[in-house]
C-alpha cells in the first residue's frame, strides 16, 4: 500500500470527511470542491471511481466506505454492492471519469442580475414599445406578455 491510500484510509477512519478531501483533490489533481462532493456523495460510486484510480485494495476500500459517509455506512448490503461495483469498473472507465473531473473543475456560479419588465422603460425607449426576447413579446406599457408562435 502506497502512503497516500494509507493517508485517505486514516483520514476516513478517524471520520474526517474533510481532510480525505483534501487528500484526494491533491492525489486526483481535481479542484477542492470536486474532492468534496465525492467524499460526501451519498451513493459512494464516485468514491469508488477514486478508488479505482488510486489502485486501492478491496479491503482498504472496505474499511473506508463505513466511515466516510455515514449514510453509505449505514448500509452493510451497500457496501457489498459498492464492493462489487469497484470489481467490476475497469481502470479504463475510472480513468475516463477521472479525465472528464480533471476537465470540468467546479466553477463558482455565476452572478446573476435582476432585471424588471420595466426597467426598458426608464431607458431610452418609448413607452409603448415591444420588448422581444427569446419568443415571448411584452408590451411595455401594459405589462401583457404574448407568447410567439413558430
Amino acid at each position: 500500500e502506497g502512503e497516500l491510500v494509507r493517508r485517505l484510509e486514516r483520514a476516513a477512519l478517524r471520520r474526517n470527511p474533510s481532510e480525505f478531501s483534501r487528500i484526494l483533490a491533491r492525489a486526483l489533481n481535481i479542484s477542492r470542491g470536486l474532492a468534496e462532493r465525492i467524499s460526501f456523495d451519498n451513493s459512494g460510486e464516485p468514491v469508488i471511481v477514486a478508488a479505482k484510480v488510486l489502485g486501492m485494495k478491496t479491503d482498504v476500500l472496505q474499511r473506508i466506505l463505513p466511515f466516510l459517509n455515514p449514510v453509505v455506512g449505514q448500509s452493510v448490503p451497500r457496501i457489498f454492492e459498492l464492493c462489487q461495483l469497484y470489481g467490476e469498473l475497469s481502470s479504463a472507465a475510472a480513468e475516463h471519469m477521472l479525465t472528464i473531473w480533471q476537465a470540468n473543475p467546479a466553477r463558482p456560479h455565476a452572478k446573476h442580475e435582476t432585471v424588471y419588465w420595466d426597467d426598458e422603460r426608464r431607458g431610452a425607449r418609448s413607452s409603448s414599445t415591444e420588448i422581444t426576447h427569446a419568443g415571448v413579446r411584452q408590451n411595455a406599457q401594459s405589462g401583457r406578455v404574448k407568447i410567439n408562435e413558430r
